[in-house]
């Protein structure tokens, strides 16, 4: 299962970091993500994606993998964004599960600050799912600390995501519907919060292209890994990527 802030997602720990430094001239990076998703859920295991990738961070406009949205103020310690991203949570159900319904990607909207110090950035955001997949929100408050040696950076990453309830319900619950049709028990889910931790690398092979792999672990709260949908409590989600910056 994708969780926001990762697929390409998870390049946004790699890029939003370069992104700090508003001193530099706006560049355009395009490229390639492949992430694997190792899921919690039962039956399939594995979702592979491969996405097209863009960043840039203008004065006004900015893009960042799958994100893309307006700075609504910036200096050099502080970012305040709007934006809008592609959640690509998603659940094809099958074996013991193919009679529930499937769990759609969507595109969520909101706002984002953060502030960069000696010591890293930490980072505030929440948005609201704006298709009606969930008709959910989310929240997440993260650190992020970069660390540079010849043509290699590491950005390790931690941080706690928060779901709502209609968050939780829809990519974690089972209807009463879905109940009656697969016997499966019915489950109902409250908010809650877990804890993830991340890691970019980050290779410049010459001014142009650069190369990078991340890595995310998600430990699930208790209401979703009790859940009939559920067979493991950790998430394991590499992604592998490529750059050009012209």
């Amino acid at each position: 299962m994708k969780w926001p802030l990762r697929s390409s997602l998870l390049c946004l720990v790699l890029l939003s970091v370069h992104s700090y430094a508003d001193t530099e001239p706006a560049e355009l990076s395009v490229g390639l993500n492949l992430s694997l998703d190792f899921q919690s859920y039962k039956g399939r295991e594995m979702e592979t994606s491969v996405l097209p990738t863009a960043f840039y961070d203008g004065d006004l406009l900015y893009a960042e993998g799958d994100q893309a949205g307006l700075n609504l103020y910036r200096d050099t310690k502080n970012k305040l964004r709007l934006y809008a991203y592609y959640d690509g949570t998603m659940y094809h159900p099958s074996g013991s599960l193919s009679q529930l319904d499937e769990r759609q990607w969507s595109v969520l909207v909101g706002t984002s600050y953060m502030y960069t110090s000696d010591y890293g950035a930490f980072k505030l955001s929440a948005a609201q799912d704006i298709l009606s997949r969930s008709r959910g929100a989310i929240a997440n408050l993260s650190y992020i600390a970069a660390w540079e040696t010849g043509s290699w950076t590491l950005y390790p990453e931690l941080g706690l995501q928060w779901n709502s309830s209609k968050y939780n319900q829809y990519y974690f619950g089972v209807s009463s519907e879905e109940s009656k049709r697969s016997g499966i028990k019915s489950y109902q889910l409250d908010s809650g919060v877990y804890p993830y931790a991340g890691l970019a690398v980050d290779y410049e092979l010459n001014k142009h292209w650069n190369i990078y792999t991340t890595y995310k672990v998600n430990y699930l709260s208790d209401d979703q890994y009790q859940s009939p949908m559920t067979k493991k409590r950790v998430e394991f989600e590499p992604g592998f990527g490529v750059n050009y910056t012209f």
